[in-house]
């Protein structure tokens, strides 16, 4: 699917970039931010960003990766939002589809909650000027506006024989993902849905978890 990689970063303000490996939770107590990058299937990377006295301004998730559709194929992107009791998600979404190759749908999104997270969302959520081609994309979004308490992700789904994921199937998965996020609260125990994962270090003492972390 990528000839070299889908590489992950995370910025706040305008800190350097930092890159995310797969399987590691990163963040500390005193960072505005917590993010995990799982390899379950679909991809997900979530981001909590906490910024409880809202001390920073803009928080951004950028991807690129080589598709290797050598300019064949097309494109199609994607805007919208949701909802789910209080819960609030928007999304973007950039497709790469008829290449060859098995489909590329990245999925941006961030989640809130007024009531129960007491969310301040962002007053803009808005995509990086996103490239038509086909070959090499560099998609990122960026939440700004001092957002306290709300949930960024990344997601990569993908179709065989290079078919369009449509809009009905992208809004199916990210409503999926609220209905988890509605049940599982907050991001210590969002953690705990990747089954398939383990995370070595995980400094959290939570009783969410349906498998054993290491240490």
């Amino acid at each position: 699917m990528f000839d070299s990689g889908n590489k992950l970063y995370y910025q706040i303000d305008s800190n350097a970039e930092v890159g995310v490996a797969y399987n590691q939770l990163y963040g500390s107590p005193s960072s505005p931010i917590n993010i995990l990058a799982a390899t379950s299937h679909p991809f997900n990377a979530m981001m909590w960003v906490e910024n409880d006295r809202r001390t920073a301004l803009t928080f951004t998730l950028r991807v690129v990766g080589d598709l290797g559709a050598d300019g064949s194929g097309s494109v199609r992107t994607r805007s919208g939002s949701m909802n789910l009791g209080d819960f609030r998600l928007q999304f973007h979404s950039h497709c790469v589809y008829s290449a060859g190759d098995p489909s590329v749908n990245a999925v941006f999104y961030y989640i809130s909650n007024q009531l129960d997270w007491t969310s301040v969302p962002p007053t803009s959520f808005v995509r990086s000027s996103w490239p038509s081609t086909t070959n090499t994309p560099n998609l990122a979004v960026q939440a700004t506006g001092h957002p306290r308490r709300i949930l960024m992700g990344y997601m990569l789904l993908s179709k065989s024989g290079g078919r369009e994921v449509n809009e009905s199937e992208i809004r199916a998965v990210l409503y999926k993902t609220m209905e988890i996020v509605s049940t599982t609260g907050e991001f210590v125990s969002l953690v705990c849905i990747f089954k398939e994962i383990a995370i070595a270090g995980c400094r959290y003492s939570c009783h969410y978890c349906a498998f054993k972390m290491t240490t």
